[in-house]
């Protein structure tokens, strides 16, 4: 764009003074200090991916669990004739409630946690000489704590996604048990 805008010019008297100027866009011009940022960014976000498929994983053995101590109910509840989609929909529900109260407690404290960062990167400061980030670095004179609606409303659903994926797996393996095969006396 700036050449473009030097051609354009080159005609007017003070033109020679174009070619002591130097245009860079903020990146460029930053760039020793974003390329490490950019990097966190990338770690982080891997780091939470991670987080996240550990935490399906770990709704996936919680279920699990749940549903082979409840084997017995359920091959009671599908003797009385209750369908697969009805196993299927108990346990779904269950894994709703508890992604939705996940999510609530979640965010109530992430919030309670975000409007006391400052304070508590003061007292760690204070305590013990620990400062979070480098304020040289990042220019800013404390750690942002806002958090919009749009953000909150994505963790809640990613979280009840979350316990749903996990959930579903032992659920589907319910919803195909036989009653006669729970039910059976001898059965350890």
């Amino acid at each position: 764009m700036w050449r473009q805008f030097t051609a354009d010019n080159s005609n007017f008297a003070l033109a020679d003074l174009f070619k002591n100027v130097s245009v860079a866009d903020w990146k460029t011009y930053r760039r020793d200090t974003i390329a490490p940022m950019e990097k966190e960014q990338i770690m982080l976000i891997l780091l939470f991916l991670l987080v996240g498929l550990i935490t399906v994983f770990i709704i996936f053995v919680i279920f699990y669990m749940i549903i082979s101590r409840k084997s017995k109910d359920i091959g009671i509840l599908k003797s009385l004739g209750i369908s697969q989609t009805g196993v299927v929909r108990v346990f779904l529900h269950l894994a709703f409630m508890v992604g939705l109260c996940g999510s609530a407690f979640g965010i109530v404290f992430a919030l309670a946690f975000l409007v006391n960062a400052n304070r508590l990167e003061g007292w760690l400061f204070a305590q013990f000489g620990f400062q979070l980030w480098n304020r040289e670095i990042y220019a800013i004179g404390e750690i942002p704590h806002n958090a919009g609606a749009f953000l909150l409303i994505i963790v809640a659903v990613s979280a009840m996604v979350a316990c749903l994926l996990g959930a579903l797996v032992p659920t589907l393996g319910a919803a195909k048990m036989k009653c006669v095969d729970v039910l059976r006396v001898n059965k350890l």
